[in-house]
């Protein structure tokens, strides 16, 4: 590529045509990108630079096929580079090949790993995976590369949480808040693991770190939420509501988001997974009986994937992302979410649960029924019931002014834009029921229902349903979710340690005023609050 000056062409160095591409994926122009990789790769056919970078907007575009086939291009010219194994390992995941990834992780652990970005990659994509041990390993050998230590620590609290250390996760996030106050995200984390008491909290320290940022400022967001959730445990809910409203208004206007968009999706989803559908498209062969626990956030998911998977015969793959990346890849690229729900609506159901149970049994675990407690799966009710007849759906139900509340008051690590203004999560709980509505019209008798009420104040004769809906043997073990040992990364990974309360039933109702135009927005919808 050339720019012409007035003594002549002159040409733009590749390294200067690098950091522009990777500046377009930063600004999320992706067709731009994709363009400009192209042209590089065109340009310098045997610089790996072209086809890691076109690798990397064909993973925002869901183009599956151009991913793999540019990282094979990328492995046969440079398969020494670092870039180029997790590249390979980003086509694995989402091509289905999780046996593949986990392959290649180890191989990258296993002395390849050399750099702190080198190691802050792989403990993402292990804690992807949900390999805990593993990214623990990573994270803390980049705590102990200089320069990385705040970075390694952080790892090593979320890792730990993971897994139930909520003691050492505590320890940890106070070293990392003694070197690196400003790490705000640090805060609200550490907030999550131990409830407040009036002789034991941090909300004095929090106040004076919050004094010393910007008001408005992204810095601020962690600690409102970890004030919220603190003055909110201590019994000062005017105090911590304020507190959560400012955060979430200060993340909401960080984001480009329409919840419209996302309303105007699952009614298209109910009008192309209609009857007719449903009707006319066969079933598959598949006979794996994988578990599927949905419903909104917050609802009570993770309480039942781990009632469930303290069953001997169940085991939780906990929140992945397999089903959403196999359904991508089969239907192909798309022009708009449009395109591509009647894309997936064409899809063989018998190459659909294949795809999914290879993925599945790629995590290397041996149970009977695997779980995934993915909440959003919701969306792709209609293909999961067609390609996977055997399988067992747990929907979980909560009080919609409840629900909406706890996932005000949580600050996702990612996903979930609607849950930081109440308007919008009125219009987008008002359009979740009414796809539910659909599910359960057109598939009666396949979903079961568990009010996340019932479960709480009446947790054995629910759980024994639970079990008995998944054709399992009771176990007494299932009522003792609390001593489950496996390793969970939702936001309630605390809370799920514990042994079953209703504290949170009920606990909407302190905050009546404060959360009137949720109210509006479900009753104006015609949602029973």
């Amino acid at each position: 590529m050339k720019q012409s000056t007035a003594s002549g062409p002159v040409s733009i160095r590749p390294e200067d045509r690098e950091r522009a591409i990777q500046n377009m994926i930063a600004r999320h122009l992706f067709k731009d990108a994709e363009n400009a990789a192209a042209a590089l790769r065109e340009d310098y056919p045997d610089r790996v630079s072209g086809y890691i970078l076109g690798g990397h907007v064909a993973i925002q575009a869901g183009d599956i096929d151009a991913l793999q086939s540019l990282a094979a291009r990328a492995e046969d010219i440079a398969s020494e580079r670092l870039d180029v194994a997790f590249l390979q390992v980003d086509a694995h995941i989402r091509s289905g090949a999780i046996a593949g990834a986990l392959k290649r992780l180890s191989e990258i652990a296993n002395g390849r790993a050399t750099t702190s970005s080198h190691f802050e990659l792989l403990a993402s994509k292990w804690m992807e995976l949900g390999r805990y041990e593993e990214a623990l390993d990573a994270g803390r050998e980049l705590s102990l590369i200089d320069g990385a230590k705040v970075a390694g620590l952080a790892i090593i609290a979320a890792a730990q949480t993971s897994l139930g250390r909520m003691a050492a996760a505590r320890k940890t996030y106070d070293s990392l808040l003694r070197l690196a106050p400003e790490m705000t995200d640090g805060w609200y984390l550490r907030s999550s693991l131990q409830k407040a008491r009036v002789d034991d909290n941090h909300i004095q320290s929090a106040r004076r770190r919050l004094m010393q940022l910007k008001p408005q400022s992204p810095p601020a967001i962690p600690l409102h939420y970890a004030l919220g959730r603190e003055l909110e445990e201590l019994g000062d809910h005017a105090g911590s509501f304020a507190h959560i409203r400012e955060g979430a208004t200060i993340r909401r206007q960080q984001l480009a988001y329409d919840v419209e968009s996302d309303a105007e999706t699952m009614q298209q989803i109910a009008d192309v997974f209609d009857q007719s559908w449903v009707s006319g498209m066969p079933s598959s062969s598949v006979t794996d009986r994988p578990i599927f626990v949905l419903g909104l956030p917050r609802s009570g998911t993770t309480l039942v994937d781990r009632i469930l998977s303290s069953h001997s015969c169940v085991e939780s793959l906990g929140e992945i992302n397999d089903l959403a990346y196999a359904v991508v890849r089969l239907a192909g690229s798309a022009a708009s979410k449009r395109d591509l729900l009647r894309a997936s609506a064409q899809i063989s159901p018998n190459q659909l649960g294949a795809d999914y149970m290879a993925a599945l049994r790629g995590y290397g675990r041996c149970a009977v029924m695997l779980l995934d407690k993915t909440p959003a799966n919701y969306l792709y009710l209609g293909l999961i019931l067609k390609a996977l007849p055997q399988a067992r759906i747990v929907h979980l139900k909560r009080h919609p002014v409840a629900s909406g509340y706890a996932m005000y008051k949580t600050l996702f690590r990612m996903g979930y834009p609607f849950s930081y203004d109440l308007t919008d999560l009125g219009r987008y709980i008002a359009a979740y029921e009414t796809l539910m509505a659909h599910w359960y019209r057109v598939f009666p008798g396949r979903i079961e229902t568990v009010h996340y009420e019932n479960l709480v104040t009446r947790q054995e004769s629910e759980s024994r349903r639970l079990i008995d809906h998944c054709q399992l043997d009771w176990e007494e073990a299932c009522l003792w979710f609390d001593k489950n040992l496996a390793p969970t990364a939702t936001a309630s990974a605390a809370q799920v340690r514990e042994p079953i309360h209703n504290r949170s039933v009920d606990l909407w109702k302190c905050y009546k005023d404060q959360l009137m135009p949720l109210f509006n927005v479900l009753r104006s919808e015609g949602v029973n609050v």
